[in-house]
């Protein structure tokens, strides 16, 4: 223990700072498993709530609308320019497609069913 002379109390002691116990033996290896016991557990409920949380079914085509198989090389860029007029801008088409098949991303693979909406004119 120190001490020195504070300019506003006479003396001031100070305190030797205690060091840390560091866990160590069953103590130690018994949090890291439960630890680590937790965290699978909360990861694989949100994984549980994600897959729940979206389908990736569509409904079923409605009047107007038509029913396509991808094929190898399709592109969603070149099957929204096949049912555009010269007009439409074929990123709003591409738009409509993922909404409507509850695509998530742009990847699509050959023998996918795609619903194409019409564009209301």
């Amino acid at each position: 223990m120190s001490t020195y002379k504070s300019i506003y109390n006479d003396t001031v002691k100070i305190e030797p700072v205690k060091q840390k116990k560091v866990l160590s033996g069953k103590g130690f290896y018994k949090k890291v498993v439960m630890s680590t016991v937790i965290l699978m557990i909360l990861f694989t409920c949100f994984k549980l709530i994600g897959t729940n949380a979206t389908t990736n079914s569509s409904a079923e085509p409605q009047a107007g609308e038509q029913v396509i198989v991808v094929q190898s090389g399709d592109t969603l860029w070149s099957i929204a320019k096949q049912y555009i007029d010269e007009s439409d801008d074929v990123r709003y088409m591409i738009f409509k497609i993922q909404s409507r098949n509850v695509l998530q991303s742009s990847h699509i693979v050959p023998g996918q069913k795609l619903i194409i909406p019409k564009l209301k004119s």
